[in-house]
């Protein structure tokens, strides 16, 4: 940070991002498996968890596996494990003998993998022809703000951020592909029988560029890190999890002001939209046509809302994260604050939870902004709301 002054020297970061995740992952596991028992654990951290200490040659494995080291996605230990034992796709038969024999039936993932390869091209092109011609850092140009209207800023802002997500999506995408080639990723098949491989993803992109709330963009976007974060923070600290998480995050990525600027900006409007969904969704549950403009209205105040706080976690600096918000009056953050100050708290529903899942579920029906994973009764509650 001080050779490179805190801008543009990532080139070592990302491996090392990738390698705390599997380290405190891995460590987490380990100490569920050795200290606790199944009954004070919740589902994730069931799966997870890991029942005696890797040998050398198993921890070196998985750490430095190639895959996932540049840039994710995780891979967690214990699917990592069973990868690598086959046990998945083992298959027992009986062969003409009458002996019952041991196969391996692995899907093919050649089509999964073409198609994620076909994106990756779309998104070179984005990279290579797009974003020079509008770079994320013409938002701070100082002709540009001394010459643009509020709403030009703001249109220049949207299609800025937009092409500059091709970068993530490619990465990811390629990796997620590198992933299936190698045969990992898989997860079970659907409803008519075709393998999917979407087990080791870093992004959905449909959901994340459609997203009908801030909820469903987060978990769309850095799926594997959001587990990380949950799996590690948010269902072990008992203050504040959320902000926890977010500050985790942060850090996560670096001490970087402008990240700070973004996920504190993040949390924010989170809260507010937690309010507005529990007190104005109602509202428009009436008929199908009413629901269904609510649905595109919260998609275009969600699109508007990623793109107005992503935009200082490019910047890093906070000279430029407070020189861009100048620009456009902070009009989202005031919203928010107006938001929060106005509108009624409402009181969450619970449901009857047995005394081993008590801490676990109430965590849950606060509607966890990392993971969609609940009790069916509490998932059923956010539906109503």
């Amino acid at each position: 940070m001080i050779i490179g002054r805190g801008v543009n020297n990532f080139d070592i970061v990302g491996p090392l991002m990738v390698l705390t995740e599997k380290v405190g992952c891995l460590a987490w596991s380990v100490h569920d498996g050795i200290s606790r028992k199944d009954s004070d654990m919740n589902a994730m951290q069931k799966k997870m968890v890991v029942r005696s200490i890797p040998s050398i040659l198993e921890y070196v494995s998985f750490m430095f596996y190639p895959q996932s080291l540049l840039c994710g996605p995780i891979v967690y230990y214990a699917d990592y494990s069973v990868f690598i034992h086959g046990t998945k796709h083992k298959v027992t038969q009986v062969n003409s003998d009458g002996k019952a024999v041991i196969i391996y039936r692995e899907p093919s993932a050649a089509v999964a993998i073409m198609k994620k390869l076909i994106f990756t091209i779309f998104c070179a092109l984005v990279l290579l022809f797009l974003v020079p011609k509008y770079p994320i850092m013409a938002n701070v140009d100082e002709d540009h703000l001394a010459n643009s209207s509020f709403w030009y800023k703001m249109f220049c802002m949207m299609i800025s951020v937009e092409f500059a997500k091709s970068k993530y999506f490619f990465g990811w995408v390629l990796a997620d592909a590198i992933h299936n080639a190698a045969g990992m990723g898989f997860n079970g098949y659907d409803d008519k029988g075709n393998p999917k491989w979407d087990a080791a993803s870093n992004v959905n992109v449909w959901n994340f560029e459609f997203p009908t709330n801030l909820k469903v963009l987060v978990d769309s976007w850095n799926r594997s890190t959001l587990v990380w974060l949950r799996y590690t923070c948010y269902d072990r600290v008992t203050f504040q999890p959320a902000l926890m998480t977010f500050l985790l995050s942060s850090i996560w990525h670096g001490f970087f002001p402008g990240l700070f600027v973004t996920f504190l900006s993040g949390h924010l409007m989170l809260m507010a939209s937690k309010k507005v969904r529990a007190n104005v969704r109602p509202l428009f549950q009436g008929s199908y046509q009413s629901s269904a403009f609510y649905d595109v209205l919260t998609w275009a105040t969600t699109y508007v809302t990623l793109a107005y706080i992503i935009t200082p976690f490019t910047y890093l600096r906070l000279d430029l994260s407070i020189k861009f918000f100048n620009s456009i009056y902070w009009w989202l953050h005031i919203v928010a604050i107006i938001t929060l100050l106005v509108l009624p708290a409402h009181k969450r529903l619970t449901t009857k939870m047995n005394d081993n899942n008590k801490v676990n579920g109430a965590k849950d029906s606060c509607s966890s902004t990392l993971t969609g994973q609940s009790g069916g009764g509490v998932e059923e509650v956010k539906k109503d709301l």
